[in-house]
């Protein structure tokens, strides 16, 4: 029970800190880089060797079963992504993104290239050794699978909100904010046929990988 609740309240803090971060403060972006660092990556490693119940060693297992559903389901969520954008632009104005982005993302044309690539590969890494690795693989060890598949999955969509500010209508990110969710607990069934986080990552960063393309069309890149 004690290892449950540090492990809940750990996850709950790093998003809560991080939506401070990103939705209020809004610092550069090598600032909010590092403390997510600190957030989603430093402190549950140091947690995890104070408590061995953790177990966070185990998320890094690799295990080649699954890896080629989750090659398939990369190449169609980039795939989806990219549609997706082509098809709702006769729906949505994205012109709001740009400048939502450059304000609390600190992300403009001169250096949109080297932080899409650092959030594509880097950042998805950091949120699916927290949100998968920390506060789902670890977590059913001791609150069982169906509270830390939920729980993992909502912390994930929730902690978006903040970055999402601004970008869309409410309606519109209401049901971002629920497509997020679903990936959440599509990234847990991943890892749960795999027995660690790299296969999540896969098709995080191939997530990551389409919305970036789509803001080299939204910022004017392409």
């Amino acid at each position: 029970m004690k290892t449950k609740i540090n492990i809940c309240f750990i996850t709950a803090a790093g998003c809560l800190a991080m939506a401070f971060i990103d939705g209020i403060w809004q610092p550069g972006y090598r600032i909010k880089s590092a403390f997510k660092m600190l957030f989603f990556a430093f402190l549950p490693i140091v947690y995890s060797a104070m408590d061995k119940q953790c177990g966070i060693r185990k998320v890094f297992g690799f295990h080649r079963k699954g890896l080629k559903i989750a090659a398939i389901l990369a190449v169609s969520v980039y795939i989806l992504i990219i549609s997706a954008y082509f098809i709702g632009q006769r729906f949505i104005d994205f012109s709001a993104v740009a400048g939502a982005l450059e304000k609390s993302q600190g992300v403009n044309k001169s250096n949109f290239i080297i932080t899409r690539i650092y959030i594509s590969f880097i950042n998805s890494l950091l949120e699916e050794f927290f949100f998968r690795g920390f506060a789902y693989l670890c977590l059913k060890q001791t609150a069982g699978r169906n509270f830390a598949f939920v729980f993992s999955a909502l912390c994930f969509s929730l902690y978006h909100i903040a970055i999402l500010d601004g970008w869309f209508s409410l309606p519109v990110t209401a049901l971002t904010i629920a497509a997020l969710a679903a990936g959440g607990g599509m990234f847990n069934l991943i890892n749960e046929k795999t027995g660690g986080i790299y296969a999540s990552w896969l098709v995080h960063a191939a997530a990551n990988f389409g919305i970036n393309t789509a803001g080299l069309f939204v910022l004017g890149i392409i």
